[in-house]
């Protein structure tokens, strides 16, 4: 299990909501096996707590490619939160979700 990687503390907000580690983590096992989808490093930078501050694009099996943010921290070696800023449009007929699986709608 990925539980070890991220702090007890951990956030991930996607379009306004907020999800704790469990409830990330609730996501992550939803994704099937079969899903697959990579991720391009755009930028990495110190912030001034000595974490590192990084933003990467998810792209592959997911309706539209997308940005994420994370903060990790390297000396516990833990994902400290994680956030997507940019929301799909809303559509006329479908609920609007980041991904064909409907996990971040």
């Amino acid at each position: 299990m990925t539980g070890h990687l991220f702090a007890e503390i951990f956030e991930f907000t996607v379009c306004n909501r907020t999800y704790d580690k469990s409830e990330t983590l609730a996501k992550i096992n939803q994704v099937p096996k079969a899903a697959n989808f990579n991720f391009a490093l755009k930028s990495a930078n110190w912030n001034n707590f000595g974490q590192i501050e990084y933003s990467v694009t998810i792209y592959g099996a997911l309706l539209d490619d997308f940005d994420a943010q994370f903060v990790y921290c390297p000396y516990r070696q833990v994902l400290k939160s994680g956030s997507i800023s940019s929301c799909p449009a809303k559509r006329m007929f479908a609920k609007p979700c980041l991904d064909d699986l409907g996990l971040f709608c």
